[in-house]
C-alpha cells in the first residue's frame, strides 16, 4: 500500500512505515507548497493513503470520502 505524508508531519515520520509499505512525502514529490486539492487529487490518482494532521481534510463537503480511494485488507 502507498502512503503519502502531508507537509505538516515529519519527513523522519517515513520511518515509522515497513515493509511492505511505500512511503512518500509531499516533499519527495516536490508538493510541499501545494493546495490541498492538489495534494488530494494525487493522492486520489495514486490510489496513496494521505496522512496528515490537517483538520481541512476532515471537511467532509470539501473532500467527500465516497470520491476518494479507499481499500480495506
Amino acid at each position: 500500500m502507498l502512503f503519502l505524508l502531508d507537509a505538516n508531519m515529519p519527513y523522519s515520520a517515513k520511518e515509522l512505515f515497513g515493509d511492505p509499505h511505500e512511503v512518500l512525502h509531499v516533499r519527495d514529490l516536490r508538493m510541499q507548497d501545494a493546495q490541498d486539492l492538489d495534494i488530494a487529487a494525487w493522492a486520489k490518482q495514486h490510489k496513496s493513503a494521505l496522512i496528515t494532521r490537517d483538520f481541512d481534510f476532515a471537511n467532509k463537503l470539501n473532500f467527500p470520502p465516497e470520491l476518494y480511494f479507499a481499500s480495506l485488507y
